[in-house]
C-alpha cells in the first residue's frame, strides 16, 4: 500500500486569510490526516501466481497479511481513509481529501500532500498519472489517466479564475526523495526544474 499524508497549516498573517478558522478540520480531527490506496496487482504478478497480501476492511482500515510462518495471520491498521484498489484516478482524488485541502489553501492555509510508500506501490502513478505521449486537445480536457497533481492544478487554477478582484500568488514544489544506490543520504530530486 501507498500512504498519503495530508497537512493544513495556517499561512500567513491572519488578515490574509478569508474565515480560515471555520474551514479547518471538523473539531476532534488533526490537521494531518493518513489515506491508504492500495494498488491492483500488475499482470506480471498475476501470471507468476502472486496474491495480495492488503485488502481494505472498511473505509477506514486494511488487513495485511503476515508471512506464512505464522499461518497467514492478518494484522489490521487504521487510518483515516482506504481506498480499495478499484478506486480510479477520480475517485482517489475525490475520496483522499484533496479536493478538502485545495479549499483550505484557497482560504489561507499551506496544504501538503505527501505520497509514502516502497518501490513499485503505486506513488508516481497516483500522483502525476500515466504518462501518454499524445497532446491534448484542450488544457482543460482531464484525461482518465491524470493523477493528483494534474487534477489539484485544474481545480486550484478554475477557482482561481472563477475570483474577481483577488490577487492571488500560487507557489508548488514537487520532489521525490529516494535511496540512489550507493548514496549514504537520501537524494532529493526537484521534478519541475
Amino acid at each position: 500500500p501507498q500512504a498519503f499524508l495530508h497537512e493544513i497549516k495556517p499561512c500567513g498573517p491572519a488578515k490574509h486569510r478569508h474565515n480560515a478558522s471555520q474551514k479547518m478540520p471538523r473539531e476532534g480531527s488533526s490537521s494531518v490526516r493518513a489515506v491508504v490506496r492500495l494498488r491492483p496487482l500488475l499482470p506480471f504478478e498475476v501470471d507468476a501466481g502472486h496474491e495480495s497480501c492488503c485488502q481494505v476492511a472498511d473505509e477506514r482500515s486494511i488487513l495485511v497479511r503476515v508471512g506464512p510462518s505464522s499461518g497467514h495471520q492478518w494484522r489490521k491498521y487504521v487510518f483515516d481513509a482506504c481506498l480499495p484498489d478499484d478506486r480510479s484516478q477520480k475517485q482517489v482524488f475525490q475520496e483522499s481529501g484533496v479536493e478538502f485541502l485545495l479549499d483550505e489553501a484557497m482560504a489561507g492555509y499551506a496544504a501538503t500532500v505527501l505520497a509514502y510508500g516502497q518501490t513499485g506501490s503505486g506513488k508516481t502513478y497516483t500522483m502525476m498519472g500515466r504518462s501518454v505521449s499524445s497532446e491534448r486537445n484542450n488544457a482543460d480536457e482531464v484525461k482518465k489517466s491524470d493523477g493528483m497533481i494534474m487534477r489539484a492544478a485544474r481545480r486550484l487554477f478554475r477557482h482561481i479564475g472563477e475570483m474577481s478582484n483577488a490577487r492571488v500568488t500560487v507557489t508548488a514544489s514537487f520532489a521525490e526523495i529516494f535511496n540512489a544506490p550507493g548514496a549514504v543520504n537520501e537524494c532529493i530530486c526537484d521534478l519541475l526544474n
